[in-house]
């Protein structure tokens, strides 16, 4: 009697498979890998202002404004994470005040 399919002895279907297994994990810890590294990058960017690059506490754009630095305070201040003494010194130190 003729069967088709697997005869029950190993052969190079078996290693194929093996080896899609293993190439499936890679990919997907890639994935999960490239997913978290983004994230990571998207919140230490949002924070990096505060930090400095070499331009004072708060960045300026080329015009000379702070309107960035000025958006990052007023959004602190919005989200509770400054309090109104703190916003208004730093408001000030913004507009080149004292």
């Amino acid at each position: 009697m003729m069967r088709f399919g697997h005869f029950g002895g190993t052969g190079p279907g078996d290693g194929i498979g093996f080896l899609f297994f293993i190439l499936m994990i890679i990919f997907f810890g890639a994935l999960l890998w490239l997913l978290l590294s983004a994230s990571h990058r998207r919140d230490a960017h949002s924070h990096a202002p505060f930090f400095g690059h070499g331009h004072g506490p708060y960045p300026q754009d080329h015009g000379g404004h702070n309107s960035e630095a000025r958006a990052i305070l007023d959004r602190r201040f919005a989200s509770g994470e400054i309090d109104e003494e703190e916003y208004t010194r730093r408001r000030k130190l913004l507009e080149g005040g004292s």
